[in-house]
């Protein structure tokens, strides 16, 4: 199941694409992620919001993009749930 189009869907992971929107590659998402963010006091941040919104547009799942966050260093703020600031 994946996040697309502001809705969970379901995908067959042996077909690249859904709804006739091609996947993004993993270097293609890394790259767009590094895009979106911006540095503050020297660290990469993006704010949930920001997140959820690449993940939309991409049509992947949050966590992906979170975990390109993680392995590219880059701080995600403003926790929608108030987890984090």
């Amino acid at each position: 199941m994946i996040y697309y189009n502001g809705r969970y869907v379901e995908r067959d992971i042996t077909k690249p694409e859904v709804e006739g929107v091609l996947m993004k590659s993993q270097e293609e998402l890394i790259k767009t992620v590094l895009e979106r963010s911006k540095e503050v006091d020297g660290r990469r941040t993006l704010t949930c919001a920001q997140a959820l919104s690449v993940a939309a547009e991409l049509g992947v799942e949050p966590i992906r993009i979170g975990r390109i966050c993680d392995q590219e260093n880059i701080r995600l703020g403003h926790c929608q749930l108030g987890c984090f600031s």
